[in-house]
């Protein structure tokens, strides 16, 4: 099914109400699996998304066209920077969520690292 802008929001509708259902179905499934052990429902999720990029790779059409794909080849890739990190933490809008990303990824460190460890350290 494609989209175009008088049912882009049927499309994000169905989008959004599949994954309300995967989160509903999905662990319903994984439990009825996880009877004939905790392995099932992983090996499942795998045998899965192993279908799923199978699907893809072969029914889902390529979005670029031939000239833009080589236009895109052509143009000079950017690397990243300590200068372009600056441009992006001084712009307005992406600058605090940039920020608030590192400290909210610092500020949880140091719990997970307690959470891993189940006994003490010993040290000799």
């Amino acid at each position: 099914m494609s989209t175009d802008e008088s049912n882009r929001a049927r499309g994000l509708g169905l989008i959004g109400a599949a994954f309300g259902l995967g989160f509903i179905i999905g662990p319903a499934i994984g439990g009825t699996l996880s009877l004939w052990g905790y392995a099932v429902p992983a090996l499942a999720a795998a045998g899965l998304s192993f279908l799923n990029l199978s699907a893809v790779a072969l029914w889902l059409p390529e979005s670029l066209t031939p000239e833009r794909r080589a236009q895109m080849a052509r143009s000079p890739r950017t690397a990243f920077t300590l200068s372009a990190l600056t441009g992006a933490l001084q712009r307005p809008r992406v600058g605090p969520l940039l920020h608030i990303r590192v400290f909210f990824g610092l500020r949880s460190t140091p719990s997970r690292r307690s959470f891993r460890s189940t006994r003490p350290h010993v040290w000799d």
